[in-house]
């Protein structure tokens, strides 16, 4: 099997998203204030468009490998 190669960038951003994913979810993940305080439309945003990346990624391997 090939290994599989990608940028930097999008390993930092798939990093990004690890780190936006848990503490959202649970009331208690922050000292003080709602998740909802901690985040905003921007940062949603730009997550998805983080995740749109990896996606993309993911399906452009897949394809490849599928060739193989």
């Amino acid at each position: 099997m090939r290994a599989l190669r990608f940028q930097r960038e999008l390993f930092h951003r798939a990093m990004e998203l690890d780190r936006n994913y848990i503490a959202p979810r649970y009331p208690d993940a922050y000292l003080e204030g709602s998740p909802f305080e901690y985040y905003s439309e921007d940062v949603a945003e730009e997550m998805i468009g983080y995740a749109e990346e990896v996606l993309n990624f993911v399906k452009r391997m897949a394809e490849r490998l599928a060739g193989d």
